[in-house]
């Protein structure tokens, strides 16, 4: 099996230990451990381009993430070593974040994982328009353009997402807003409460953490969010 086949693998195993009643986690376990030998050849090699590690990264983001079906902590750990030698080969960490014991991904990469692993699945399957604008500008179209999402069944997909806005560096929050605002929007506003309970974790995130407070005041985004997360605090 080749490095794609074996993280897209895992990814489309996710769809089915969220949807099932009993979750084989010894079998993804045994998946996961997989892992060691599957990356060191990746390593060995130059075939494996810059978007497959960064593919890779998504999936494997997914994983250690908590909350999740096929969440535990053997999983989670076999997760982050693997997140570690992604981020160590595309040369995403930084300084700051090494001495902090951790790693932050850019702008740039963060696009890429929502794009691929993220927008896909949140896109609605009618032909509305589903932006930022129309998110900022008529929260009452919101019911009819989240109507139908494929996140639903796909929540690695909203596993994936929480671990790229968690590393994002906060200098690159303002460009990737367009990618973020309606996704966290989305998950406040369902009725799911463990999802609309990661929404509002996500959103006082951004509002605490990643973005300039000045920028989010004076786009309005801030007030935005102060009205979504207000229902939920009554």
């Amino acid at each position: 099996m080749d490095y794609e086949s074996y993280y897209m693998s895992l990814w489309n195993r996710l769809s089915l230990a969220e949807g099932a009643s009993q979750i084989d986690c010894a079998q993804l376990e045994r998946d996961m451990c997989r892992f060691k030998s599957v990356i060191e050849k990746a390593l060995s090699t130059s075939d494996i381009s810059r978007d497959q590690w960064i593919g890779s990264l998504a999936v494997a983001a997914s994983l250690a993430v908590p909350g999740f079906a096929w969440s535990n902590p053997h999983t989670a750990a076999a997760a982050d070593k693997w997140i570690a030698a992604i981020i160590s080969r595309i040369g995403e960490s930084n300084e700051q974040a090494a001495a902090e014991g951790g790693y932050s991904i850019s702008g740039g990469v963060f696009r890429a994982i929502v794009s691929g692993f993220v927008q896909p699945y949140f896109k609605a399957e009618n032909k509305e328009s589903s932006s930022t604008y129309v998110l900022m500008n008529s929260r009452e179209k919101k019911t009819h353009v989240f109507g139908k999402q494929k996140w639903k069944t796909e929540v690695q997909s909203v596993a994936c997402f929480s671990w790229a806005l968690e590393h994002l560096c906060p200098e690159d929050t303002v460009d990737a807003i367009s990618c973020i605002l309606p996704v966290v929007l989305a998950l406040i506003d369902d009725y799911d409460t463990k999802m609309k309970t990661r929404g509002l974790q996500l959103a006082i995130l951004l509002m605490a953490r990643k973005a300039d407070k000045e920028f989010l005041r004076k786009s309005g985004i801030a007030g935005i969010l102060e009205k979504s997360i207000e229902p939920s605090l009554v």
